[in-house]
């Protein structure tokens, strides 16, 4: 069966007119012998200048170093050579893509549907390109036509299902999911992003049921284990959710699968734009290999609200604060007090994450101004403080998403 994943370029594109040359022309690059390789090209493209692989080679290896212009007027000729090759074409969006220049991104997206119009490459590029223009529903237009393309691939399913529950079509996305499941009936990440958006339309006990059902036939899956007990949490079972999440905690490492899909939504309600949606993707690859770490802090979420914050803080203390970490780390030390009454100490460590968290140090100053404005209950003055960092990592799921695209 067919299962699309996103286009990663690679050199394997272009050596299979002279396996022998290009073959040896790979492995010079790969042993950092760059001038020789690229010297070794150019004797291609003066032997033969009417063929386009060397010249797609060349350009590859100087976009592979970001010499974005060098690399667009390679492939711009490549393209003179070749028009019916989509692969210069999808190698000059890339350029656009790396050089934020969307104009030149989108241009070339759609000479490469001109060669290929089922080019599913060309389509998840552009729908990417659309979602960083705040274009959701251009961005669905398009991943349906590469789904007609590709009906059974998994990952482009999974991802216009998650577009359609942050545009509110959750009957859509409920349909894409249902499909894939119909032909891989045991893909759990498939499973756990079907009851997030059953939970999303209202539909609590039915997205409870389905991860239960799937659970007791897994039952050594720790992402799984994970993905059930953060939405018991979000149901308020705390007691339910932390016997779930001790076992996902106790469980090896080999048995990571699919509970990143919730990683994003830690603490958090369903998440407002297509970018979060898109992010939640990308972290949910990152925490697939990570179970233990983002059991732990499910975890602490449901004992927090048991009042056994000794155990809480524990669990904490154990884990790394760096980088996104600390913010997590710390916005959930501060809920641990608050829950206390704790107000100092909950104050100290809600500034302490917002101090990690991107533009922080701008809420802060909104949450001071606020304070001198007028007399603050504690109530009050936490849910400044959570409200913050809500939207904080709101802004974090975005900037991270367009520093994907650019990588």
């Amino acid at each position: 069966m067919s299962d699309t994943n996103e286009w990663t370029p690679s050199f394997r594109e272009f050596d299979d007119t002279d396996t022998q040359s290009m073959g040896y022309i790979r492995s010079l690059f790969s042993e950092g012998r760059v001038e020789e390789a690229r010297a070794e090209l150019q004797k291609q493209i003066e032997a033969d200048p009417d063929n386009a692989r060397p010249v797609i080679a060349l350009g590859f290896s100087l976009l592979r170093e970001r010499r974005l212009e060098e690399a667009a007027r390679q492939f711009e000729k490549a393209m003179d050579l070749d028009p019916e090759n989509e692969v210069p074409a999808l190698l000059a969006a890339q350029v656009g893509m790396r050089g934020d220049n969307p104009e030149y991104a989108e241009v070339n997206f759609h000479k490469a549907l001109a060669a290929n119009p089922n080019s599913v490459r060309a389509l998840t590029g552009l729908s990417r390109l659309h979602l960083r223009n705040d274009k959701p529903e251009e961005a669905i237009t398009v991943l349906e036509r590469a789904i007609e393309a590709d009906p059974q691939s998994r990952r482009l399913r999974q991802r216009l299902a998650a577009l359609c529950v942050d545009q509110d079509r959750y009957e859509d996305a409920q349909a894409h999911l249902e499909h894939v499941l119909s032909i891989f009936p045991d893909d759990i990440p498939t499973v756990i992003q079907l009851g997030n958006a059953l939970h999303d339309m209202g539909k609590a006990d039915e997205a409870l049921t389905l991860l239960r059902r799937t659970a007791e036939a897994h039952p050594e899956d720790a992402g799984l284990l994970s993905a059930l007990g953060n939405m018991l949490i979000r149901s308020g079972n705390f007691q339910e959710a932390e016997g779930l999440l001790r076992r996902a905690v106790t469980l090896p490492r080999r048995a990571a699968a699919a509970g990143g899909e919730q990683a994003s939504q830690l603490g958090q309600g369903q998440a407002q734009s297509p970018r979060q949606a898109e992010f939640r993707r990308r972290m949910a690859d990152w925490f697939r290999g990570r179970p233990r770490v983002f059991a732990q802090l499910l975890l602490v979420q449901a004992l927090i609200p048991q009042n056994k914050q000794s155990e809480a803080r524990e669990i904490l203390a154990q884990l790394p604060r760096r980088g996104n970490m600390a913010v997590a780390i710390q916005r959930l030390y501060g809920d641990a007090f608050a829950r206390e009454g704790n107000i100092t100490a909950a104050e100290e460590s809600y500034r302490a994450a917002l101090h990690s968290a991107p533009k922080g140090e701008t809420y802060i100053r909104k949450i001071d101004e606020a304070r001198s404005a007028r007399k603050l209950s504690d109530t009050e003055l936490f849910a400044l403080y959570t409200d913050a960092l809500d939207q904080s990592q709101k802004d974090m799921m975005s900037s991270l998403f367009r520093m994907g695209d650019r990588d």
